[in-house]
């Protein structure tokens, strides 16, 4: 009878440790999804074609803001300049280029973006750019890189998502073995329990 009360005490021990890593991996996820700034990467399928974006920048509701060290690569080709190229959106009373202000949403559908090798906000000529601009009723998408031009293409293989950093893979990959530790510790308790 005592070793039942010891098991049934060891066990409510554990259950209380396994709550408490539940709350800090919760925590965890929190602080996560609010960090201030974090890498994405946008996905967009053109027929076979893909575009790949990676860039930095600050989630608030729908929109990425406060973008920089952006990437473009097209069918796995890399723009040049890329993890430096320039970031700018444009004016939508003027149709002119700014160099601030460039916002990108998870669903496609308020983009104000242009990634470029040259600034083109102060009149330079790029080489290399693809932006998406989203206006009442109409979508601008557009990308060049060399002499090859697309533009036209619509929303439909869009996608934005935050890119795990590798701290956080490693607090992953750390906490899963420590959660079916807890489990088979568990387990175990509760099979001497019955016993």
């Amino acid at each position: 009878m005592h070793s039942t009360q010891l098991n049934s005490t060891q066990l409510n021990s554990d259950c209380k440790r396994f709550i408490k890593l539940l709350v800090l991996f919760t925590l965890f996820g929190i602080n996560y999804a609010y960090a201030d700034t974090t890498e994405y990467k946008l996905d967009w399928k053109i027929g076979s074609d893909e575009i790949i974006a990676k860039f930095n920048g600050t989630a608030t509701g729908n929109f990425i803001t406060n973008i920089s060290n952006a990437s473009v690569f097209f069918d796995g080709v890399a723009f040049s300049g890329n993890g430096s190229l320039f970031v700018d959106s444009i004016s939508l009373f003027g149709g002119f280029w700014l160099s601030s202000g460039a916002q990108i949403s998870f669903d496609g559908t308020y983009n104000n973006f242009v990634f470029a090798n040259s600034n083109l906000a102060i009149g330079d000529t790029a080489t290399n750019y693809f932006y998406s601009i989203e206006v009442p009723g109409q979508s601008y998408n557009y990308l060049v890189i060399g002499s090859e031009k697309h533009y036209g293409f619509s929303n439909s293989g869009y996608s934005v998502s935050a890119v795990p950093e590798a701290g956080e893979w490693a607090m992953m990959l750390l906490g899963l073995p420590l959660l079916g530790w807890v489990v088979r510790r568990k387990q175990s308790a509760m099979q001497i329990a019955t016993a």
